[in-house]
């Protein structure tokens, strides 16, 4: 009785080191842009400000390149 126990714990020590073995580099940066109009945006790029266009513009989820004008933009924050 006390191998099967025995061996119950490793089993469950050896999962529990594959699952931590798993991730070794950290998530990339993502943000939330959200807009005046409470419209919902996650960025895998960095927004960028384009100060003579007065916009941002970063990539989204898609790939697809998304400019915002800043007098429409409420906030961005990063998250991981």
């Amino acid at each position: 009785m006390k191998k099967w126990i025995l061996a119950l714990m490793m089993l469950a020590g050896l999962a529990l080191l594959a699952g931590c073995a798993g991730r070794t580099q950290p998530p990339s940066s993502r943000y939330i842009v959200v807009t005046e109009a409470y419209a919902i945006h996650i960025a895998t790029t960095q927004p960028v400000v384009d100060a003579h266009a007065e916009t941002i513009s970063f990539s989204n989820e898609n790939g697809e390149k998304v400019s915002i004008m800043r007098n429409s933009l409420k906030e961005i924050k990063e998250f991981y």
